[in-house]
C-alpha cells in the first residue's frame, strides 16, 4: 500500500504542477517538489524508481532555469545501479556559455563523480530531445542509453530532424522518447509563453 501510495503522491502533484490551468503555477510546483523529493527519498530506500521517476528529477531540474532566464530543459544520468550521479540543467544565458546544454553539464558532473570519461552501462534522462551537440557527448561519453521527454521540432537529433544514432558511428545507445513529454513540453509552452506576454507588455507601454 505503501508503494502506491508514494507512487500516487509523485504523480499527481506533478500532474496538476504542469497542467496548463493551474495558477500561480511556479510557486506551486516548487512546493509539490518538496513533497515529491521526499516521497521519491523514501521510494529509493524500499523500491527502484521508474523511468518515470527518474524523469521527475529531471524536470525539477529544469524548473531551476527560470531563475536565470534559460530555457528549462534538465537532465540527470543514472548507473547500472540506479543511483543518479550527474545532474545538469540548461545554463547558457547564466553562463553566456553556447554550450552549457542540460546533457553537457549531467555528463561533465557524472564524469567527475566516477572520475571517469566513460559512462558504460548508464542512463540519461533529459526533458527534451537532445540536439547535434548533446548527441555526440552522448556518444563520445559511451552512454548506454537516452530517454527523453519533449521532441524538438527545429535541432532534435532521436528522429526529429534526422537520428544521429542511426548512422554508422562506432557507439550507439538505446533511444527511447516521450517519457513524461506532456510535463516537459507544458514546462516549455510556460516559458516561451512568459516571453511573449513580457514582449507585449513592453509594446504597449511603448504605444
Amino acid at each position: 500500500m505503501i508503494f502506491a501510495w508514494l507512487s500516487i503522491v509523485s504523480r499527481e502533484t506533478m500532474k496538476h504542477a504542469f497542467s496548463r490551468r493551474s495558477r500561480n503555477v511556479l510557486p506551486f510546483y516548487r512546493s509539490s517538489c518538496i513533497m515529491m523529493h521526499r516521497s521519491l527519498s523514501i521510494r529509493r530506500c524500499l523500491v527502484p524508481m521508474s523511468h518515470e521517476d527518474y524523469m521527475l528529477e529531471a524536470l525539477s531540474e529544469a524548473e531551476k532555469c527560470f531563475a536565470s532566464f534559460d530555457v528549462p530543459v534538465g537532465c540527470v544520468i543514472v548507473d547500472a545501479s540506479g543511483t543518479i550521479i550527474g545532474r545538469g540543467r540548461n545554463r547558457r544565458e547564466y553562463g553566456q556559455d553556447a554550450t552549457a546544454h542540460a546533457e553537457v553539464e549531467a555528463i561533465k558532473d557524472a564524469c567527475t563523480h566516477t572520475h571517469s570519461w566513460r559512462l558504460d552501462g548508464c542512463t540519461l534522462y533529459v526533458t527534451l530531445e537532445p540536439c547535434p551537440m548533446c548527441a555526440g557527448a552522448i556518444m563520445n561519453a559511451r552512454i548506454s542509453e537516452v530517454q527523453y521527454g519533449a521532441r524538438e521540432p527545429n535541432t532534435g537529433c532521436c528522429g526529429s530532424v534526422l537520428n544521429l544514432f542511426w548512422e554508422r558511428f562506432p557507439y550507439r545507445p538505446k533511444i527511447y522518447g516521450g517519457i513524461l513529454a506532456e510535463a516537459s513540453q507544458n514546462m516549455l509552452d510556460r516559458f516561451f509563453g512568459g516571453i511573449r506576454n513580457n514582449a507585449a507588455k513592453s509594446q504597449n507601454r511603448n504605444l
